[in-house]
């Protein structure tokens, strides 16, 4: 298991995190980790900007969760960086399938599920809550569904 904080990372309550998971918070990033947090094992998160998990978000194992690029990427025509750094913002009770991908400026409504091995890239908000995501990108496969534990 690594943990490197340069950045700022609040504890709203219980937060628990798998074997062999990585938690990196560079300077100037910051995470919110919501009420009873799961991070499954061998599950990357990655903050340069921002991340917020709001209560009850819960991994499976070997997640990637990652607010940029980790390099900077050169739009040659413009001869200008591309944006290498998005926010993402999960809401309450969200679920995540084991091998899902989480890119830069992901935003998932609350009471949602992520499929295995799917892709998350952009504002899902306006699909509303009680949705099922899956697929590269992900996209609503099916809608009026919930998990419990």
């Amino acid at each position: 298991t690594v943990v490197s904080i340069e950045g700022d990372i609040t504890f709203c309550g219980r937060f628990v995190m798998g074997m062999g998971s990585s938690l990196i918070c560079r300077r100037g990033g910051s995470i919110v980790f919501g009420d009873n947090t799961i991070i499954g094992a061998r599950t990357l998160l990655f903050c340069e900007k921002e991340i917020i998990l709001d209560d009850g978000f819960l991994t499976s194992w070997g997640c990637q969760i990652m607010d940029s690029d980790t390099h900077y990427i050169i739009d040659m025509q413009a001869n200008s960086p591309a944006t290498s750094k998005k926010e993402i913002s999960i809401g309450k009770h969200v679920w995540i399938g084991n091998g899902v991908i989480i890119n830069k400026g992901t935003k998932l409504p609350s009471d949602s599920i992520v499929a295995s091995r799917s892709l998350c890239n952009k504002n899902y908000m306006a699909e509303g809550t009680n949705c099922v995501f899956a697929g590269s990108p992900a996209k609503v496969v099916t809608r009026n569904k919930k998990w419990t534990l």
